[in-house]
């Protein structure tokens, strides 16, 4: 709705800034694809599972297949830098072991591969808001969802246009976090 609204800024003549603010909107509320990929953290001795986007997982995956015949013998360590889309990941073989695992790291890289991953770990790390907590979150990112026919509490109307009018008031008790 908000890119449409964009091309129709655009085709009436709107500043390039303009298309902008409205692009750069939509962008917020588009989704996004994410990546999960499992690793065995040598500091704990436990399964865990890291979030990636695109980016990153292009260049984690790059360095698996390039050490893939290794993947059971060398340890690997994985680092980020900066945040948000900033974010660098890393994935670097160690090549002495003796010298830069503890004893504990190097005893937890003796368990891997003695069980298989658990996948129920993924089951954490996905959440999917029903329509009703969606409708709440656009709200408190501050989208009008009166241009969806939405209210909160209220289902999609009927008419394109939305029957409410002024603020809508959300209570603590409201909000998903």
């Amino acid at each position: 709705m908000l890119y449409a609204d964009a091309k129709a800024a655009k085709d009436a003549g709107a500043s390039e800034d303009a298309v902008k603010k409205i692009t750069d909107e939509a962008y917020l509320y588009r989704g996004k694809q994410r990546f999960l990929r499992a690793f065995f953290d040598l500091t704990t001795g436990k399964d865990i599972v890291v979030d990636l986007s695109p980016k990153q997982e292009k260049t984690l995956k790059a360095v698996i297949e390039k050490y893939a015949k290794k993947l059971g013998s060398i340890a690997f360590e994985l680092t980020k830098t900066g945040s948000s889309t900033n974010a660098v990941v890393a994935l670097s073989p160690i090549i002495d072991m003796d010298e830069d695992l503890t004893e504990a790291e190097r005893a937890n890289f003796a368990k891997v591969g003695e069980k298989p991953f658990d996948l129920a770990e993924f089951e954490t790390c996905l959440y999917v808001a029903d329509e009703e907590e969606q409708t709440k979150n656009l709200v408190v990112a501050g989208f009008d969802i009166a241009r969806l026919g939405l209210s909160i509490g209220a289902a999609a109307s009927s008419s394109a246009h939305s029957t409410v009018e002024g603020p809508i008031d959300i209570s603590e008790d409201d909000l998903p976090f």
